[in-house]
């Protein structure tokens, strides 16, 4: 800074000194009552010269940003090198009259007319002249609060179905549910989960739901349903089926979901399915899944039912995690449950045995879906011998029997480096204690 020095010495009405070597304080200057608007005091230097001109991250980089106040005509410079820099100069303390000076000039500048007397007198102009920026600026600040993301990827290239906005939430009546549903007809039935019964429908706006009635609606309270919702609200996720609302009147008790275009991964699993899954199309859907879960386990929550059927697609194999209706806010590393919930065929071990549910129970399900990716069969399928799907798949994984494992139908499309890292996650998942199955986290890693 001293090629500026003397440029200082004109320009600054504060008391001006210097720090020696020996860490001494000179006084150069006396304070001089001579008044300078604070855009003069500072050196005029071009953007250009003030651009970083190392990469981001390095150190030694200035951070600029030319801005115009909503209250001035004129740009603001953020920097906090300048702000360091100048304060070095500066004698804060001794010169209590300048500060309030300097305080009377930056409130004219933003159209703020100082009770005391100023001596640079502010321009006339009406009160709505004057509030007409700040209005401007309170609205603004009223959209950004109001401002609703999207998912990537929001709009199906097939359907054209589109996703709602992350963050639009509400209270929905019965009476509007009921419209949307058509009286909850039979035609708008989708299916029936751990859940309850769940109905396709349509808003006044055009928005496809999924309306899912709790069937314990009777024995639950308003307070411990709207309990559940506030967990529920929590997971807002590319890989999750969002939430838009609730509804709580007398005895009903209803979820309003997105819509779901292209179905659950059970029914594309299914032998009536007239498409089959291709290999890519399986591993796009498990790590979309995965990621869903595994966002769900960050905050503590454990969804307790997953499954193929809880698993919806987009036409463009976009997977979400959805179904929330058993999840559960997970406050230890174990919760003790009075009834074991879920679905035969994916429930751990020390759930079924015990009731005791963890984020580690998802995950023994997790790896039952992705057996069923593997190998295309599904729990209820009949196999010799009485065996249940993970009874007869531990035996082939641990004599690696890959070829009479995987499904027939990609046995000759699929990539072989990719199986072995499936076939590796289902060997961590299914484990039988707990404590030595991979969590969500580290299976993305890997």
């Amino acid at each position: 800074m001293k090629k500026h020095k003397q440029y200082f010495m004109d320009r600054l009405s504060c008391g001006i000194s210097s720090i020696k070597s020996n860490n001494t304080i000179v006084q150069i200057r006396e304070p001089i009552n001579e008044h300078v608007s604070y855009d003069e005091m500072i050196p005029s230097y071009s953007w250009e010269d003030l651009s970083p001109s190392k990469s981001p991250g390095a150190q030694g980089t200035i951070s600029c940003k030319k801005t115009a106040h909503p209250c001035s005509s004129k740009p603001l410079l953020v920097s906090s090198q300048r702000l360091s820099s100048t304060s070095s100069f500066i004698e804060g303390k001794s010169s209590p009259s300048h500060v309030k000076e300097f305080q009377s000039s930056t409130s004219a500048k933003r159209g703020i007319i100082p009770k005391e007397k100023s001596p640079r007198q502010a321009p006339k102009s009406t009160k709505n002249d004057q509030n007409e920026p700040c209005k401007t600026l309170l609205k603004s600040r009223k959209l950004q609060e109001n401002h609703v993301e999207e998912f990537a990827n929001s709009i199906c290239s097939v359907c054209n179905n589109k996703r709602p906005k992350i963050g639009c939430q509400r209270d929905f009546t019965y009476a509007e549910l009921h419209e949307a549903t058509k009286g909850f007809s039979r035609k708008n039935f989708l299916s029936e989960g751990g859940f309850g019964f769940v109905f396709k429908g349509r808003l006044k706006d055009g928005l496809k739901i999924a309306v899912k009635q709790h069937k314990a609606a009777s024995l639950q309270g308003e307070n411990e349903f709207k309990s559940e919702v506030h967990v529920l609200s929590r997971a807002r996720h590319q890989n999750l089926v969002v939430l838009l609302g609730s509804c709580s009147e007398g005895k009903h008790r209803l979820l309003v979901y997105e819509y779901v275009c292209n179905g659950s991964l059970e029914e594309r699993l299914s032998d009536e399915s007239p498409l089959h899954l291709k290999w890519e199309q399986r591993m796009k859907i498990a790590m979309g899944a995965a990621k869903g879960l595994a966002y769900l386990h960050e905050r503590n929550i454990v969804h307790r039912d997953m499954r193929p059927g809880n698993i919806l697609m987009t036409h463009d194999h976009e997977s979400l995690v959805g179904d929330f209706g058993l999840a559960k806010a997970q406050q230890d590393d174990t919760i003790n449950s009075f009834g074991v919930v879920g679905t035969l065929g994916y429930v751990a071990p020390e759930y079924a045995e015990s009731g005791n549910f963890s984020t580690k129970t998802d995950v023994y399900s997790f790896g039952v879906v992705l057996l069923q990716l593997i190998t295309g069969r599904r729990t209820t399928d009949e196999i010799p011998g009485g065996k249940s799907l993970v009874g007869w798949a531990k035996p082939l994984l641990e004599t690696k029997n890959y070829h009479d494992l995987i499904d027939k139908r990609i046995i000759d499309s699929h990539d072989v480096h990719q199986l072995f890292w499936m076939v590796l996650v289902v060997e961590k998942c299914l484990k039988r204690d707990p404590l030595n199955r991979w969590t969500m986290e580290h299976q993305l890693q890997r």
